[in-house]
């Protein structure tokens, strides 16, 4: 059993100010960790693509914080014997950002390679939620800072929220620039009400790049789009159509209860080849505005 002692310092409130795309502020590790062993030097700098999101499937109770991270902490590097915490950033229910990993001056904190993600790290970039979001939702506060923090990144990297990337390598399937935990590792993290609102998260995250950009979004809210899938039923092996204005460029597959099975780039050709349990699905596709449709399929 390991236990992390009180801190003696203060730590700092979170001002929400208008964001305006800059990095957030943050609470810096040399605060939080106080008192406790430092993290074992060495670290990788890894050229992000994705932003994986988790959660600590801990108490939605305990407004201890930063007692909460300090634990974290201790069961990552005492118990797992890993070199560090192994998320980039950690946010709590109130909105507050942890810094995780230390960068030791190898690279922007954003950009140290982690351990969250299955042993398959590079590319990543690590933020856990600090709470268990299987039945219940993030509260506002949390979800404004999470659309802040990936905003942030993704203006910073020149990504897109409906964009996708081979992961782990160039011979590897596609992985959202938003994603997962459960999208590459076999776990229900970050939890159903996360897999619920991934979709809403991208949506607000483009809209905040835009207003940052000064970009003025316009979205056909009257127009509804004819989506055809055919065959239906089918094998895995479909064509999905729907109208060119619509412009789509990304879609996710959900299971029936919600869960994400697949996400990525829509095809080009409008044709699907997937390997998947069968089962009834529901399609949806994206454009950078938003949602466009929703369609059952069912994979037999």
């Amino acid at each position: 059993l390991f236990y992390a002692p009180p801190i003696s310092a203060s730590i700092p409130s979170m001002k929400h100010k208008k964001f305006d795309c800059k990095k957030p502020e943050t609470i810096s590790q040399k605060i939080w960790r106080e008192g406790l062993p430092g993290p074992i030097p060495g670290r990788l700098s890894t050229v992000v693509k994705h932003c994986v999101i988790h959660h600590s499937a801990g108490s939605n109770t305990d407004t201890n914080y930063v007692n909460t991270l300090r634990n974290i902490y201790l069961y990552h590097t005492q118990s797992n014997g890993w070199d560090d915490i192994g998320y980039n950033f950690v946010l709590a229910p109130d909105g507050t950002i942890f810094s995780g990993r230390d960068s030791e001056g190898i690279d922007d904190e954003d950009n140290v390679q982690g351990a969250h993600f299955c042993s398959k790290n590079g590319g990543t970039m690590g933020i856990c939620l600090l709470g268990n979001f299987n039945d219940t939702a993030p509260s506002v506060a949390l979800q404004k800072s999470l659309t802040n923090l990936l905003a942030w990144k993704l203006k910073k990297e020149a990504l897109s929220p409906w964009d996708s990337y081979p992961h782990p390598n160039s011979l590897s399937d596609d992985l959202a620039t938003i994603t997962m935990h459960r999208a590459g590792c076999p776990t229900a993290c970050p939890g159903d009400s996360v897999a619920l609102l991934i979709d809403s998260i991208r949506f607000r995250v483009q809209k905040t790049i835009d207003e940052c950009d000064g970009v003025v979004s316009i979205i056909k809210r009257n127009k509804k789009y004819k989506q055809l899938v055919y065959p239906n039923p089918s094998t895995g092996r479909f064509y999905v159509m729907i109208e060119d204005d619509a412009q789509v460029s990304s879609f996710v597959l959900k299971t029936n209860d919600g869960r994400v099975s697949q996400e990525g780039r829509f095809p080009e050709n409008g044709l699907f080849n997937l390997q998947v349990q069968a089962g009834l699905y529901y399609i949806e596709l994206f454009n950078n505005e938003g949602p466009l449709s929703q369609t059952k399929i069912l994979i037999e």
